[in-house]
């Protein structure tokens, strides 16, 4: 079951959070309509697969308690759910769940308040999406799709990170690519991986 472990710089644990021992408050915010608490389910069954943790940088809402520096902001993949927990007590601030998707990865707060995260499959229709969301009002404020959109695409893994300039630099892992793209969607450099990519 998923565990998320501080370490000091030496290697020593500071703090950890199991969510198998919280199982029944993640259920009561993400809801039980969803297979996974199949109780017919195998016991070694991986229920969230937590696959990024981002201790929150100072941003534009860190007065606001849920949006703190130093908060965890972390991803269950396999529900679909973007959570922040409290820094101290652990407890679940704020959450959000991306309806008709799978394969939510690497949510990032940025500078001004907004997460940043990758959607493998869209709206179930084998594309991908880059999405910037508003947290507060967890209103969509930018977004990056293929064109046509089937063009980009990755079942699994994926990632994108602000960089300084402004642009977005996006990983499509299945067909080994890397790309960067401007606030108005134009790609200003692309590279694949040769070995992926060998005829």
């Amino acid at each position: 079951f998923d565990l998320i472990y501080h370490l000091s710089k030496d290697g020593n644990i500071i703090e950890n959070f199991s969510f198998y021992r919280n199982l029944e408050i993640i259920k009561n915010t993400i809801g039980e309509n969803t297979h996974l608490f199949d109780t017919e389910l195998q016991a070694d069954y991986d229920y969230f697969h937590i696959n990024s943790v981002q201790s929150m940088q100072n941003n534009r809402l860190s007065s606001d308690k849920i949006f703190e520096e130093g908060n965890w902001l972390l991803n269950l993949n396999h529900v679909n759910t973007i959570l922040i927990l409290d820094k101290k007590t652990k407890n679940i601030l704020w959450s959000y769940k991306y309806e008709k998707s799978t394969g939510v990865h690497g949510p990032r707060m940025l500078d001004d308040g907004n997460i940043l995260f990758f959607i493998n499959n869209f709206e179930y229709l084998n594309y991908s999406r880059v999405v910037e969301l508003n947290p507060v009002n967890n209103i969509t404020v930018w977004y990056y799709e293929g064109t046509p959109k089937e063009s980009f695409y990755t079942e699994n893994m994926g990632f994108a990170e602000r960089l300084p300039n402004g642009n977005t630099l996006i990983t499509e892992s299945s067909k080994g690519r890397v790309f960067e793209v401007t606030k108005d969607k134009k790609i200003t450099w692309e590279w694949y991986n040769p070995i992926l990519n060998e005829k």
